[in-house]
């Protein structure tokens, strides 16, 4: 960005009223939906509605929103609406029969939850004095996390944003939306308004429609499946083991709008091969690390089985594991010199540079991040002392693999749009740094409740919030203020609503099932008891690493090779493997609409509007989606008081 160029503030009044609808509105319906049916239908949704709504709301009172504001909002409103009531699935660790099961609930630590027979869980009052230390020390936990986020979103930043010129996808459409609504370019606006509108229809009859014949005819009447089509049964029986099909989600197939093309077709590639043409092989050849049960679909909600799901889980995942570390690794080695220059200036900058750049200077940075995770790795060492090797243990978690996964996670976020971090590495430390649990180590149990021994990885996504604020002449500081809030907004309101929730329905109950909560219950008992051990796999974490570091040097060496191999091809790998073949072939279906736009419009055109239509599309579908979470968590009250 030139030094010219002034920056403006985006956080101000209006910013913060919209946050507050963000949290005050469309958290607690995200939240009932999480609750009663499992899914998280995504604070992305409730992000761009705020934007749209306020927005048009700025225009229809002649007194818009500046793109900076609005660049703002769909950060902070995201953040706002974030709450999933996380003391809730403690308290049903506590009480669940699965963890009774597997000796965990009678070993989950007072400091963490309080016993079964305390008045705050008999009567569920969050607001009992004995919640005080749980909510407490649970505070003072994600307050250190957040520090250790916002310190090292600027490294991030600085790497991905001012040196690498990563495109970001995903803030480049926030920040196009910002700019349509902010009464700039009249042709943009037309174009966005279009997409928009569009978007919206689609969406309405795909899930708005089902929720309006539940509310007036008392049943669901479905047009478009809501979720996508499973080619699973269809092709299984031919196909052993196979699985794919299509989603009908326009937010997920207007990826394929923005998202670079090379990864997505290494991205479809992967997924056919990975959970088409290799599965009957490996059947046929009685590969016994092959998971198959005929007759399932591609996910089952609420368990650890699917077609896709248990394979992904229990074969490819490795695979996965081994890519990604070649992901975080290779490119830091390739561009050392480079990261050490970005990173030195960056450290030398002036506290008034920085200042007027909306930025934290670069040695306020370097110090908030190892102060605050240093201080959770002492306090989790504290709360669970077990010996030096589990103080290395909590050191290497909350310092060295927060940084190599807030570097992968910033890194993809910056290509794809979307965050990959290499999963499970604090349960793997975990279990090479303490004992088996068992009755006479109850310690070995809590510390799997250990509440600050956690991996800052915020500050990944963050650099989204960083891209659009660039593209709006934004200060990056904005963003940074605005998660802060938002963060804090979220804690205390959701934290209001769950414990309302609570304290009318059980969880689970006819009201609030979790259906989710059983197969999350069930995943983090065999973490505990280390039954899960077979799910990493050494030898395939370790070849597929070689691979990938071959893949990702490629361009390195043969220039001429680079627009086949190098980095984009291994995420493509990555999100082939960890997405669902549904989703990989709604992406390439969003590629198939940018090519025939590129034809009948125009490849000028679609170069300089494409970003606009694929804003329109998220907005739209944004809109109708928190309506109808709206509508049915409506509906469901209604149903629950009537019967």
């Amino acid at each position: 960005m030139s030094s010219t160029v002034q920056l403006q503030e985006g956080l101000t009044s209006r910013t913060l009223l919209a946050m507050l609808f963000s949290s005050l509105v469309m958290m607690p319906a995200l939240l009932w939906v999480y609750l009663a049916t499992g899914q998280l239908v995504g604070t992305i949704a409730a992000a761009y509605a705020t934007m749209l709504i306020f927005g048009e709301l700025g225009l229809i009172m002649m007194s818009p929103l500046s793109a900076s504001e609005l660049a703002t909002i769909r950060w902070g409103a995201s953040i706002a609406a974030g709450y999933t009531g996380g003391f809730l699935f403690t308290v049903y660790l506590k009480k669940s029969p699965i963890t009774k099961q597997f000796g965990i609930a009678q070993n989950i630590p007072w400091w963490s939850c309080p016993p079964e027979n305390s008045p705050a869980m008999i009567h569920r009052m969050i607001w009992h004095p004995d919640w005080l230390l749980p909510i407490g020390i649970g505070l003072l936990s994600m307050t250190l996390v957040l520090a250790a986020d916002i310190s090292l979103s600027f490294v991030a930043r600085t790497l991905f944003i001012e040196v690498e010129k990563l495109p970001f996808p995903t803030g480049a459409v926030a920040a196009e939306i910002a700019i349509a609504l902010s009464g700039g370019e009249k042709e943009r606006y037309r174009i966005f308004a279009i997409a928009t509108m569009m978007a919206a229809i689609y969406e309405s009859i795909r899930i708005l429609f089902p929720s309006l014949t539940e509310i007036i005819l008392g049943r669901r009447l479905m047009i478009i499946s809501p979720i996508h089509y499973d080619f699973t049964e269809m092709i299984d029986p031919i196909i052993h083991g196979a699985t794919t099909g299509i989603t009908t989600n326009l937010l997920v197939i207007a990826l394929g709008l923005i998202i670079p093309e090379i990864v997505i077709i290494w991205q479809f590639v992967t997924s056919i091969v990975a959970y088409v043409i290799l599965p009957p092989i490996f059947i046929s050849m009685g590969l016994k690390e092959y998971p198959y049960t005929p007759g399932r679909p591609m996910f089952i909600p609420g368990t650890l089985t699917g077609a896709w799901y248990e394979p992904q889980l229990f074969f490819w995942l490795s695979f996965a594991v081994g890519l990604l570390v070649a992901i975080g690794i290779v490119p830091t080695i390739l561009s050392a010199k480079q990261i050490a220059g970005a990173i030195k200036t960056f450290l030398q900058m002036p506290a008034d540079v920085a200042r007027k750049s909306g930025v934290i200077p670069g040695k306020m940075a370097i110090i908030m991040f190892l102060a605050s995770a240093l201080t959770l790795a002492s306090l989790s060492y504290m709360f669970t002392p077990m010996g030096i090797p589990f103080l290395i243990g909590t050191i290497l978690i909350t310092t060295v693999f927060s940084f190599l996964n807030t570097i992968i996670g910033a890194r993809s976020a910056g290509i794809i749009g979307g965050l990959f971090t290499i999963p499970y590495l604090n349960e793997v430390t975990i279990w090479l740094t303490t004992p088996v649990p068992g009755p006479q180590n109850p310690m070995s149990y809590w510390v799997w409740f250990n509440p600050f021994l956690a991996q800052p990885i915020g500050g990944a996504t963050i650099c989204i919030g960083y891209k659009a604020a660039q593209l709006t002449n934004t200060k990056p500081f904005s963003i940074a203020k605005a998660h802060i809030l938002g963060t804090y907004m979220t804690w205390a309101i959701g934290l209001i609503i769950a414990g309302m929730l609570w304290y009318v329905y059980d969880v689970p109950s006819r009201f609030m099932p979790a259906p989710s909560y059983p197969a999350d219950a069930l995943l983090r008992a065999l973490f505990i008891t280390r039954q899960l051990g077979t799910i990493f796999k050494p030898d395939y974490i370790i070849s597929s690493f070689i691979v990938g570091s071959i893949i990702g040097v490629i361009p390195r060496f043969l220039p001429y090779l680079s627009p086949f191999f190098g980095l984009p091809t291994l995420f493509g790998f990555v999100a082939g493997i960890l997405d669902m073949p549904s989703n990989s072939t709604g992406i390439v279906l969003g590629l198939l609409l940018k090519k025939l736009m590129e034809k009948k419009l125009g490849k000028e055109w679609a170069d300089k509007y494409i970003m606009t239509v694929a804003a329109g599309i998220f907005a739209g579908s944004s809109v109708v989606i928190s309506l109808a979470t709206a509508l049915s968590f409506v509906r469901q009250a209604v149903a629950f008081e009537i019967y």
